[in-house]
């Protein structure tokens, strides 16, 4: 999980900050966005390793 401050606050798009997490994904910084930062440099990482991403699959929760 990636939004556990937000989902823990009832956010299940936005994190503490207000930031909608999804709209981020393709630029995000280090400082606003440290969740998604985190995680792409790890994709990338294990794609530098020799690993191949067949699938990624982004789940949302909702309360509805």
């Amino acid at each position: 999980m990636i939004n556990v401050d937000g989902v823990i606050t009832g956010n299940f798009r936005c994190d503490l900050t207000g930031m909608d997490l999804n709209r981020n994904w393709k630029n995000p910084s280090a400082i606003l966005h440290p969740q998604i930062f985190s995680l792409k440099n790890e994709i990338i990482s294990l794609i530098g390793k020799g690993y191949q991403i067949e699938t990624f699959i982004d789940f949302h929760g909702h309360s509805k």
